[in-house]
């Protein structure tokens, strides 16, 4: 499961942690805020570093 947020009002749910309750059996991942100065590539240095294809 990775989580992210499109808003900064969304920040804080960025990491998902009050999620895991109803996924706990999930392999949950580290999230990020996505805002509009992210780019193609730092969004897919950030999904290389999560290590999944």
């Amino acid at each position: 499961m990775i989580p992210f947020a499109t808003s900064s009002s969304s920040i804080s749910g960025s990491d998902g942690k009050h999620l895991h309750s109803s996924a706990s059996d999930a392999d949950w991942k580290e999230g990020r805020r996505i805002t509009y100065r992210d780019t193609v590539q730092s969004l897919g240095r950030w999904i290389q570093q999560l290590g999944i294809e």
